[in-house]
């Protein structure tokens, strides 16, 4: 077959590609529309599939998603392991728990959003930005309100 990224890659770089991709589409989707008035099924939907294959490729999203391939830096691998040692104390408080009334669940997912708290409070404090292609303090407090709601749905139902 194919190596369709590699393909992509070279239309992301070729204009005039992209155009022809774009206007063979177009032709391919009038043909399958001739087919079917025509009644001609069994040609329509792989002309179809064919142009819809074919404006994909050419297509600025699939470019966009070859085009700046994210590089994990070293701040990001060090935000990535806070983040899991964070993760495992919070489980291993939680874990101790327990045996209390309230339990496992309601204890993880209040020390998860307490956690969540605490870390925007911590990018607030070092005048963080939402930048993209590094993670941070704002990234972090968004893992966990999003691990605190699953807690909170599967547990505290």
């Amino acid at each position: 077959g194919i190596d369709m990224v590699l393909v992509e890659r070279i239309v992301a770089r070729s204009p005039r590609l992209r155009r022809l991709l774009y206007s063979l589409s177009l032709t391919f989707l009038k043909a399958a529309f001739r087919f079917r008035r025509t009644g001609l099924d069994a040609f329509a939907r792989p002309t179809l599939r064919l142009s819809q294959c074919l404006f994909r490729t050419a297509s600025s999203r699939i470019r966009r998603r070859y085009a700046a391939e994210p590089k994990m830096t070293s701040d990001s691998r060090f935000v990535l392991r806070r983040l899991s040692l964070k993760l495992l104390i919070v489980l291993i408080f939680a874990g101790a728990q327990s045996p209390l009334p309230w339990g496992f669940g309601k204890a993880l997912t209040m020390m998860l959003f307490m956690s969540a708290a605490i870390s925007c409070a911590l990018a607030l404090m070092n005048h963080q930005r939402f930048r993209l292609g590094v993670l941070s303090y704002w990234d972090e407090s968004l893992a966990f309100v999003l691990l605190g709601q699953t807690a909170r749905m599967v547990f505290l139902r």
